[in-house]
Order: structure tokens, then C-alpha cells, then sequence
């Protein structure tokens, strides 16, 4: 970009100003061509067990019958309520929507 300012500025000629903007653009779409792709989010099926959980949750109250039936109550409040939308929104708010303690549903987004 800078290199733009100077060929503006040193030379004061549309005609290189002009070849000086195409030389950048065409330098941002050559770079931007060879950057490395960020690969897509791994989605995790809705019915799959974790593999093992995760040590601060071994000693949680929290059965896997629970901990499903609280999961398709809290994407049924964020996909029909949409609280999601609520800019102050906390997670014992929606704790107490679901009416659950707020570590279970820690546990369960995490």
C-alpha cells in the first residue's frame, strides 16, 4: 500500500498510478490464492457418546438420559425462543429457563 502513496507522489502520473493499484491488486489476489485453507469446524453427531469425558466432569451428577433431554431442551429454547439474541443474556438465565442447574448446563455446551 505504501508503495501506492510513493508512485503518487514521486511520479504524478495517472499512467503509473494506474499500474501501481493493478501490480497491488493483482499481488493481493496471488497471495491471497496461495494462503492456506481453514479447515471446516468437525461437527459432532447428536446421538454420539464422548469417546471419554473429560476429567472435571467424572464425578458430575449428570446421567447421559439427562444430559440428552437437557441438550434437545436447550436447542429447542435456542432455535424456537431464539434467546441467542439477547444481548445481556447469561447462563444462569438460561439455566433457569431450562430449569437445570447452571454447572449441568455448563457441562452440557461444553
Amino acid at each position: 500500500m505504501a508503495v501506492i502513496w510513493i508512485v503518487i507522489l514521486v511520479f504524478r502520473n495517472d499512467v503509473y498510478n494506474f499500474y501501481a493499484v493493478v501490480l497491488f491488486v493483482f499481488a493481493i489476489g496471488f497471495f491471497g490464492i496461495r494462503q492456506i485453507a481453514i479447515p471446516p469446524a468437525l461437527e459432532v453427531e447428536e446421538n454420539q457418546e464422548p469417546e471419554n469425558r473429560k476429567g472435571k466432569y467424572l464425578k458430575s451428577g449428570l446421567k447421559q438420559e439427562q444430559s440428552v433431554e437437557y441438550y434437545q431442551k436447550l436447542k429447542k429454547l435456542i432455535t424456537e425462543e431464539q434467546v441467542f439474541k439477547q444481548s445481556e443474556l447469561l447462563i444462569n438465565d438460561i439455566a433457569a429457563l431450562l430449569k437445570i442447574h447452571p454447572n449441568h448446563l455448563s457441562q452440557i455446551i461444553n
